[in-house]
């Protein structure tokens, strides 16, 4: 059986788009938190034991809160580096941030790439 042919894609052409069962809200100074809820046996388990709380709060920075605010699933991940550079004066570690803010994104299911598996 033949090998399927290995396609290099690059990462700048990922699409992000936000997880939609993920809630999150936005304050007076457009700092955006985060609404994650935790289901399943064991965090019920924990939440009855503990006293967990069912839904966690993550506030972000003003660089998360753009970011986030970018994400619409239009805007492939160069789209947001030049939209993060005209917004803060930082062009030599932009890109650096971006992807690793979308990096950690993706590793905690807060937001997937078009096209690929959520």
């Amino acid at each position: 059986m033949a090998k399927k042919p290995i396609r290099a894609e690059n990462y700048l052409d990922r699409v992000p788009c936000r997880n939609q069962e993920l809630g999150f809200t936005t304050d007076d100074e457009g700092l955006v938190t985060l609404l994650v809820e935790w289901k399943g046996f064991y965090y019920r388990l924990s939440q009855k034991l503990f006293r967990k709380p069912r839904v966690s709060q993550i506030h972000m920075d003003a660089y998360g809160s753009f970011l986030w605010n970018q994400i619409d699933g239009k805007k492939d991940v160069m789209d947001l580096v030049n939209a993060f550079d005209a917004q803060f004066d930082s062009p030599e570690k932009s890109m650096a941030r971006v992807i690793k803010f979308l990096e950690t994104m993706k590793e905690e299911k807060f937001i997937y790439y078009r096209g690929m598996e959520k």
